[in-house]
């Protein structure tokens, strides 16, 4: 790897004409040249508000980092640019939402100004990329069945408010235990939250003869569970974290053919989020809710084995939370075990963050 240079460009037409990269990767250290506060339609983001900028940026630069190979625990140096060094608070606060459980080396200059005027703040990052966490591009067995649950709770986020069937609404993902190759699907009327309001977790197998199940047939299969009665023999029943389980046999199951609509969905996330060919430095593999306002995320963490979860508070600071989320994982100090829960290996308590 240390003989390798990337260059990662964001498609903007000026990179070949400058002769300039969004990023460059040189074995383990990545350079992320100055990020403007642009939006993803190229207008400028946060007018006036450097805080905003600033946030903005950071996400771009993240993207790049990503893009690259690296994660934001892997930055060791930022220089944040401004042209009024007088609200460098206010960048520092967007600063600190992101790095404050990593805490780079940081230096905070003023400029006389950028190529836009409307540009109150510019960032640079440089990063080297943990040895102990290699980039791979080759899954083991194991991690095709991760990489397969992360794909499902993605493609089952928007019938958290849009029903599956009858009614009925996804109320969690579960990552099933090592042993058992397998999803667990948490459905319930929309007002359900918790694993007292009568919630059913579906156990489906992700496996079909020698090969995995494409995410889009699990979306079938829950459907004809939701539109559907059934039976099933005591055999299959059973009760998990306060909720009845019922594992599928999919070959029982009326499942209907993929809609028009599932196909169009299939084709727009392939063109919209096409799959890294990186392990990302954190992976959603599930969720569920525990009350009102808490919700337990399942991750997988690079450089951590097995399925790391964190509990979170909805009503908390968002913004913060999700850019802060990779780095807090790993904190030792908030880690513990959860033996009511199967499904993780650890629980990150995150509640009072």
């Amino acid at each position: 790897m240390d003989d390798i240079r990337r260059k990662v460009g964001s498609g903007s037409p000026l990179e070949p004409r400058i002769g300039f990269s969004r990023a460059v990767r040189a074995g383990a250290q990545v350079a992320v040249a100055g990020t403007a506060p642009l939006g993803d339609d190229g207008a400028t983001v946060g007018l006036g508000d450097v805080h905003a900028q600033t946030a903005r940026c950071l996400e771009v630069a993240e993207r790049a980092l990503t893009e690259a190979g690296a994660s934001r625990r892997d930055v060791v140096r930022t220089r944040v640019m401004l042209t009024d060094i007088t609200r460098w608070k206010e960048a520092a606060r967007a600063h600190g939402e992101w790095f404050a459980a990593i805490r780079p080396a940081c230096t905070f200059v003023e400029v006389s100004g950028f190529i836009d005027p409307a540009w109150l703040v510019e960032v640079e990052i440089d990063a080297v990329v943990d040895a102990s966490a290699p980039v791979v591009t080759e899954l083991p067995e194991d991690e095709e069945i991760a990489e397969l649950q992360a794909e499902i709770a993605r493609l089952l986020l928007p019938h958290l408010r849009a029903p599956v069937g009858r009614s009925q609404y996804v109320r969690g993902v579960l990552p099933a235990p090592p042993s058992v190759e397998a999803v667990r699907i948490v459905t319930g009327r929309r007002k359900a939250r918790t694993p007292g309001d009568r919630l059913l977790a579906h156990e489906i197998p992700l496996r079909a003869g020698d090969g995995l199940l494409p995410p889009g047939d699990i979306t079938g299969i829950v459907r004809a569970l939701c539109t559907r009665t059934h039976i099933w023999p005591s055999s299959r029943v059973d009760t998990v974290m306060g909720m009845a389980l019922v594992r599928v046999d999919p070959a029982a199951l009326e499942v209907g053919r993929a809609t028009p609509d599932d196909n169009a969905l299939a084709i727009l996330r392939g063109v919209a989020g096409p799959e890294a060919e990186e392990w990302p430095a954190l992976r959603l593999r599930g969720f569920l809710f525990l009350a009102r306002d808490r919700l337990r995320l399942y991750t997988g963490v690079r450089g951590v084995p097995g399925v790391t979860a964190a509990d979170v508070r909805p009503s908390g600071a968002i913004t913060a939370l999700v850019a802060a989320l990779p780095a807090l994982m790993t904190e030792e100090e908030r880690a513990g075990p959860d033996a009511a829960d199967p499904h993780c290996d650890r629980v990150v308590d995150l509640t009072d963050w």
